[in-house]
């Protein structure tokens, strides 16, 4: 081989080595393109999984704030009512524990109102001997005994 013949070989190993560096070098960058492609792809499905998934959330979280709204809403009803029916009840009960009974003319006592330990509530039972049936009889055939009384508490006794 001649030195020509050396040189066009050397010419040509090297055009070979450099078409090959070539080659390696353009698969390299399709391989790079090819993983930046797929990170990028990744990426997109991550944030559009990541984003599905925090509507999910701001969606039960609104619907759970609906039904807390809504249970709220019941129960104070439900207290204003409790609230409206006692009020009611205790303005009752509070006239007839702080006022003094009154009969059915308005004036303190009368016909239905005594004061405990007052002798009256006793009169007409008889003190003495075995009470008969015909005593009881009596005493329950009085409409008056039957009657709703209304009690004073004596002077100096507090309520």
């Amino acid at each position: 081989m001649s030195m020509t013949g050396c040189k066009s070989l050397s010419d040509s190993t090297t055009d070979d080595a450099a078409a090959t560096g070539e080659a390696t070098d353009s698969v390299l960058d399709d391989a790079g393109r090819a993983i930046d492609e797929a990170a990028d792809s990744a990426t997109k499905e991550m944030e559009n999984s990541f984003a599905a998934a925090k509507d999910k959330v701001d969606e039960a979280t609104q619907t759970a704030a609906e039904k807390l709204g809504e249970a709220t809403e019941t129960a104070t009803t439900a207290l204003d009512d409790i609230k409206d029916t006692f009020t009611d009840e205790l303005e009752v009960f509070s006239k007839e524990v702080t006022s003094p009974p009154t009969g059915d003319d308005g004036d303190p006592g009368g016909p239905n109102v005594v004061t405990l330990g007052d002798p009256q509530l006793t009169s007409g039972i008889p003190g003495e001997g075995d009470l008969t049936m015909e005593q009881i009889q009596t005493w329950l055939d009085d409409p008056a005994n039957h009657e709703l009384l209304l009690f004073n508490l004596p002077l100096r006794v507090p309520a």
